[in-house]
């Protein structure tokens, strides 16, 4: 997953909720809230 959350955004929540889903293999959390720092996954520019 990756993208820009809010603080309040509940992230633990949501990816425990998206390790249960059958086909996900694996879970990657590429999120950040800090939208002054760089993303820590390749963007296009």
């Amino acid at each position: 997953m990756q993208g820009c959350v809010t603080n309040s955004f509940p992230q633990k929540r949501f990816f425990d909720a998206i390790r249960e889903v059958p086909d996900a293999e694996r879970v990657i959390d590429q999120t950040t809230i800090d939208t002054r720092k760089v993303p820590p996954y390749r963007t296009l520019r």
